[in-house]
């Protein structure tokens, strides 16, 4: 019986192993696209990446003229045409920083009917950002760790061109759960 206790402590050290390898690979898998996209890409074309993106989920998207946009770098949107609602008016940040509430209210300032806004950045959100988006139906704050979500979620999809930008091999790692034994 001995044996077998041993061999059941190996297995649950290989799945411990397994499951930090697999934790360390996402982990240094994230700071790359962060990294790769803040070092890479310019604000102007993080937007056209975020409008690619939005398209790869199955939007409409395109990107605003950069002077007099309001603070509105992408509109999307799911008809062909763009007419009906919802509008999501995109605004994006490259910052790895964190972004305050009035950058969050000057996006909110251009919904109309209809429209919704989402504010994007590799970074994270001040507290008074985060309470606007608790309280508005109408807004979403997308930082670093939920775009790089919807990068892998949507990886397949993404133009070679922005696939060699950001070059990834999925992995597959055991899951923590029991394993067959």
């Amino acid at each position: 019986a001995p044996q077998l206790a041993d061999q059941s402590e190996e297995i649950t050290d290989d799945e411990t192993a397994t499951g930090a390898a697999g934790a360390l690979a996402e982990t240094s898998a994230r700071d790359f696209v962060i990294r790769r996209l803040t070092k890479q890409l310019s604000g102007h074309e993080f937007e056209f990446f975020i409008a690619h993106l939005m398209e790869c989920m199955g939007y409409k998207a395109r990107v605003t003229p950069k002077s007099g946009d309001g603070g509105v770098d992408v509109v999307a949107h799911m008809d062909p045409l763009g007419f009906q609602p919802p509008i999501v008016k995109v605004q994006c940040k490259i910052t790895t920083g964190k972004t305050q509430r009035p950058e969050v209210d000057q996006l909110l300032g251009t919904l109309g009917d209809g429209e919704y806004g989402l504010f994007i950045n590799l970074g994270s959100f001040a507290r008074g950002a985060i309470e606007l988006e608790r309280n508005r139906a109408k807004l979403r704050l997308l930082g670093g760790d939920q775009v790089v979500d919807l990068i892998f979620e949507h990886y397949a999809k993404l133009s070679p061109q922005y696939r060699s930008l950001l070059p990834l091999k999925q992995i597959f790692v055991p899951d923590s759960g029991p394993l067959d034994r």
